[in-house]
């Protein structure tokens, strides 16, 4: 299936923002969402990462955006992010798109785009993120 339909990658991703920033609340946590095709980028910064409703209407969201009848999503396969892919694929599925997903084999990191493949990519998240904590320096 691989070029056949577009691709959206998503996963969490997680920086601190600061110079002190080293206790865990000073941790930020984000769902980042990459289009193959045209390499649109989607950022929704998290409480938790228990937000199920909210990450499932956001990947809607971003690939109705993005115009899609049919799309594969793909991510890795921590369980609380192949439970929001499992949701957006059904939430697609009842309004008559069709939605494909896909996870890499077990104990690899085969989520390109979304998993740190391009540090400019996650730079503009970790910036984003920040911002919204009213840091204006995230720490690399």
């Amino acid at each position: 299936m691989e070029g056949s339909v577009p691709v959206v990658w998503f996963d969490f991703f997680y920086t601190k923002a600061g110079d002190e920033a080293v206790k865990d609340e000073d941790t930020l946590v984000a769902k980042i969402m990459v289009d193959n095709k045209s390499g649109y980028l989607g950022v929704v910064p998290l409480n938790s990462k228990a937000q199920f409703d909210l990450l499932t209407e956001e990947l809607v969201a971003f690939c109705a955006l993005l115009g899609y009848y049919e799309v594969e999503l793909r991510s890795d396969n921590e369980p609380t992010i192949v439970q929001v892919a499992k949701l957006t694929q059904k939430a697609r599925q009842q309004m008559g798109l069709i939605t494909h997903m896909s996870t890499p084999a077990a104990y690899t990191h085969g989520n390109g785009l979304a998993v740190c493949e391009d540090h400019e990519t996650l730079d503009l998240p970790k910036a984003f993120v920040c911002q919204k904590k009213g840091k204006t320096r995230p720490v690399l």
